[in-house]
């Protein structure tokens, strides 16, 4: 089973290509270094994600979880928590969200945990198995069920 903080350092490397992926977001993006196809991220601003990723993942269970409570608790308004976010990543903290949920069920459903489709899509804060399907299988190309059945 994968840790939290590999799990915090692929979202980190998968923010890092899909900036390296689109040079209109790459543009954008000042605080942002490019270093030999890979992103440099400042170590002030890797400390904010980080911070960001441990509230997620403490909450990740929770379907409410909204991004006015993660603002709250890094001691933003929604509105600044946003803005932060746009001057680091191409990727809405939503979308943030949205991986580090996908990754957790994809590990629930690969490494022998037994868990139905079910039971992962409320373990990781969704409620609606057939959404988690379908994002699930857009993300990864495969369907969730098929790697239950594969354990």
């Amino acid at each position: 089973a994968l840790e939290w903080q590999n799990y915090i350092s692929y979202l980190l490397d998968f923010w890092s290509y899909r900036i390296l992926s689109s040079k209109a977001i790459f543009s954008k993006l000042p605080m942002v270094t490019k270093n030999n196809s890979s992103i440099t991220i400042s170590p002030h601003d890797k400390a904010w994600l980080e911070e960001v990723y441990q509230i997620y993942i403490l909450h990740l269970k929770d379907r409410r979880l909204r991004i006015s409570f993660v603002a709250k608790k890094m001691n933003l308004s929604e509105r600044q928590f946003y803005r932060r976010f746009k001057e680091i990543s191409p990727l809405t903290p939503n979308q943030h969200l949205q991986e580090l949920r996908l990754l957790k069920g994809k590990d629930l459903l690969e490494n022998g945990h037994k868990m139905s489709v079910q039971a992962v899509t409320f373990a990781v804060g969704y409620h609606d198995a057939r959404y988690f399907s379908d994002i699930f299988e857009k993300r990864f190309g495969i369907k969730p069920s098929l790697l239950t059945s594969t354990v």
